[in-house]
């Protein structure tokens, strides 16, 4: 496919384009359907814990219909990444009365679709909880408090259809260390901006570890642009969607000013 010309969906106009990359404004099960060839996929969708990330979005879904929905949209990105695409999910497990393993139910309907390549632990190296509220110093009902995330790694066919070998962009030290199970990265500080931001690092590190300059990667949960800034600044193409105006007026705004804080970002 040609870049941009074959990326532009007849009939709906892009909330932004630029050289680097597109923003669409709307449902991505709707729009994931007009794209082919893709090559990475990297997201992380609303969480379901009746966040506020706008009226289009219903973040409490009963957990088989949020699963069911995560899942129709895996399943689009799946056939709009060519063969040999990878693809990262950023997902959080929910609650604590009972425990939800979301990243296990998320990785178990995956299977049956996509060829799984690992998973990687995001240490935030912050607890998300003071106290134990189940229980206080006591075994009656102690509550874990979570310090990490998971990204969930997959692709599109399975070894015979790994990426192509072009010259290595990584240094040694920093290979090794991409390539650990368990990624020690600080979260991005909470901002009123958007409920639920990840750190650069974060897109930043898959795009570099599993995509080639040049390749075109995509978020169908934007949000405030993280991927894309990263992607823009690492040399790919990027595709944005985000059903939510607000958010893709900061995503742009990050893109036009090149920032990856949103400490940076001129009002």
């Amino acid at each position: 496919m040609n870049w941009p010309d074959d990326y532009l969906i007849p009939g709906i106009k892009p909330f932004h384009q630029e050289e680097a990359g597109i923003i669409y404004c709307g449902d991505c099960r709707e729009i994931l359907p007009s794209f082919y060839n893709l090559d990475m996929v990297i997201t992380s969708p609303p969480y379901n814990v009746n966040k506020n990330y706008g009226d289009k979005v219903n973040d409490d879904l009963p957990y088989e219909d949020y699963l069911d929905f995560l899942n129709n949209v895996w399943n689009q990105c799946l056939i709009s990444m060519r063969d040999g695409a990878r693809i990262a999910i950023n997902v959080g497990d929910l609650g604590r009365n009972p425990y939800y393993p979301v990243h296990a139910d998320v990785m178990s309907r995956m299977r049956k679709n996509f060829y799984l390549m690992g998973l990687i632990i995001w240490n935030k190296r912050n607890c998300l909880s003071n106290t134990a509220w189940g229980s206080w110093q006591s075994p009656s009902a102690p509550s874990l408090r979570g310090m990490h995330e998971f990204i969930i790694i997959a692709g599109k066919g399975g070894k015979e259809f790994r990426k192509e070998i072009r010259p290595d962009t990584w240094g040694k030290k920093e290979f090794l260390e991409a390539t650990l199970e368990i990624w020690n990265l600080t979260p991005e500080t909470y901002n009123y901006k958007h409920p639920a931001l990840f750190p650069v690092q974060l897109p930043r590190r898959l795009i570099k570890l599993y995509s080639y300059p040049g390749d075109i990667v995509l978020d169908p949960f934007l949000g405030s642009g993280t991927t894309a800034v990263a992607a823009k600044e690492l040399g790919r193409k990027f595709i944005g969607i985000e059903i939510e105006e607000k958010y893709c007026e900061i995503a742009v705004k990050r893109l036009r000013q090149g920032v990856l804080d949103f400490g940076e970002i001129k009002q």
